[in-house]
C-alpha cells in the first residue's frame, strides 16, 4: 500500500500483468447487476482517488474518474494495441510469403515436393517444403531456430523466432495435404500448434499448411476466417491457419467440375 492506501501496482510490471488486473477490476465491479450507473461511477471514482497526486486535497469525480482510466483502463487499450500490431508483423511476414509461393513459385514447389524418389513420403515433402520456408524467413532477417525442444515435451515445433521487435516470437508448425491422407492431418497440426504456443508462452501459435493436391480445394469448417487467416480458439490460446494453395487447378477441370473439395471440420477442437 502506498501513503494514500492505495495499493502499490510496481509488481505488475509487464503490459499484460497490467492489463490483466484492469479487466479483472471492471469484471468484477460491472459483476453486480444491483447497482446503477450512479453506484457504478461513484465505485470508480472512489478507487480513482486512491491514486490521485498527493497533497492537493480530495479530487474531484472528474479528476478521479481520469486517475482510474489512467492506471486501470489505459493499459488495457496499451496492451490490445501492442498484441495487435506484433500479430501484424507476423502475418504481413507469412502472407508474403503466401503470395510469394502461390503467384512466382507454384510450379517448383510443387516439382520439390512431388520428386520421386524410393521414399516419397508425406513427410519427405513437408520437409523439403520446410527447407523454402526457412529460406525465405531467413533472406527476411528472422533469426529463427529449427524443430526446438523443451523440457515441456519431446515433439518439437517446426519453427520458433527469437524474439521480433514487438515482443513476440513466431511459433510455427507445418502440415501438407497431399489429397490421399486424412484431412486429420491438419486438426492434429492446430492442435499442436496449441501446444507449442504453450510450451514457449506466446498467446498465438501459427500452423502452416501446403495444398499439393492436384484439382484439390481445401474447406476449412468451424474457425472465423478474416480473408487471409483462419483463427481457432482453443482455451486461452489462439492459431491461426493459413493455407498455401499449390494445387493445379487447370482450365480442363474447371470447366469438367472435377474439383474435389477435402473437407477439414475443426468446430470440435474449439469444444
Amino acid at each position: 500500500m502506498n501513503a494514500a492506501g492505495a495499493p502499490l501496482l510496481d509488481g505488475l510490471a509487464t503490459p499484460a500483468r497490467r492489463a490483466a488486473l484492469g479487466l479483472l477490476l471492471i469484471e468484477t465491479i460491472l459483476q453486480d447487476r444491483r447497482s446503477s450507473l450512479l453506484d457504478i461511477g461513484n465505485r470508480l471514482a472512489d478507487i480513482g482517488r486512491l491514486y490521485g497526486p498527493r497533497g492537493h486535497g480530495e479530487a474531484s469525480d472528474a479528476q478521479a474518474l481520469s486517475n482510474f482510466v489512467r492506471v486501470f483502463v489505459t493499459p488495457i487499450l496499451s496492451y490490445l494495441g501492442y498484441e495487435r500490431s506484433a500479430d501484424d508483423l507476423i502475418r504481413a511476414m507469412l502472407l508474403r510469403y503466401k503470395q510469394r509461393c502461390e503467384w512466382f513459385e507454384r510450379d517448383r514447389l510443387l516439382e520439390i515436393a512431388k520428386a520421386k524418389d524410393a521414399r516419397n513420403k508425406l513427410n519427405l515433402m513437408e520437409k523439403r517444403l520446410k527447407a523454402d520456408l526457412y529460406r525465405y524467413l531467413f533472406d527476411s532477417g528472422m533469426d529463427f531456430a529449427v524443430e526446438p525442444s523443451t523440457p515441456a515435451r519431446s515433439a518439437k515445433p517446426d519453427l520458433v523466432s527469437a524474439k521480433l521487435p514487438s515482443g513476440r516470437k513466431l511459433v510455427l508448425e507445418v502440415k501438407v495435404c497431399d489429397g490421399v491422407v486424412s484431412s486429420d492431418g491438419i486438426a492434429q497440426g492446430i492442435k499442436q500448434a496449441k501446444l507449442y504456443a504453450d510450451d514457449w508462452g506466446e498467446p498465438v501459435g501459427y500452423c502452416l499448411v501446403y495444398n499439393i493436391a492436384t484439382s484439390v480445394t481445401l474447406e476449412i469448417a468451424g474457425p472465423q476466417w478474416d480473408g487471409e487467416f483462419y483463427t481457432v480458439n482453443l482455451g486461452s490460446k489462439q492459431v491461426r491457419l493459413i493455407i498455401i494453395n499449390l494445387s493445379s487447378l487447370t482450365t480442363t477441370t474447371l470447366i469438367r467440375g472435377k474439383i474435389r473439395r477435402a473437407r477439414v471440420d475443426v468446430s470440435k477442437l474449439e469444444k
